[in-house]
């Protein structure tokens, strides 16, 4: 079975690459979100699939478009910045291993999360997301 005859797999590549089309606009960023539930969701329902490093890859490389556009959000617009943090909670992982290679990248995610998370609301949250290494 080719890796784009899986469903699940195609249709979150699908989605990832209808956010990555319509970037900067934190508007898509629900595509984000979903692309990378969905592939989640399929590693855990097939831990021993032979796409497991595809998955992955796809997971690193669409979070680094992410972090690549967080300088051109409008951080001071709370509505869009909790949107893009709560699709930044669902990629911890990937984020972890970005900002080992690339300092860049982990000072523009830290500037972001500095922004709001001294809300009482999400304190804990953004605590959790800033101690990425």
């Amino acid at each position: 079975m080719e890796l784009l005859d899986i469903e699940e797999i195609r249709d979150a590549i699908e989605m990832l690459k209808k956010f990555e089309a319509n970037l900067p606009s934190v508007k898509y960023i629900d595509y984000f979100m979903d692309g990378i539930d969905t592939l989640n969701d399929y590693l855990a329902d097939h831990p021993e699939t032979p796409h497991k490093n595809f998955i992955n890859n796809q997971k690193v490389a669409y979070t680094r478009r992410v972090l690549q556009f967080l300088k051109s959000i409008d951080s001071s617009d709370f509505s869009s910045w909790i949107n893009v943090f709560f699709a930044l909670f669902k990629s911890n992982d990937e984020i972890e291993k970005l900002s080992e290679s690339n300092p860049d990248l982990k000072k523009d995610y830290d500037d972001f999360i500095e922004e709001w998370k001294e809300t009482p609301e999400l304190s804990g949250f953004a605590s959790k997301l800033s101690k990425v290494k």
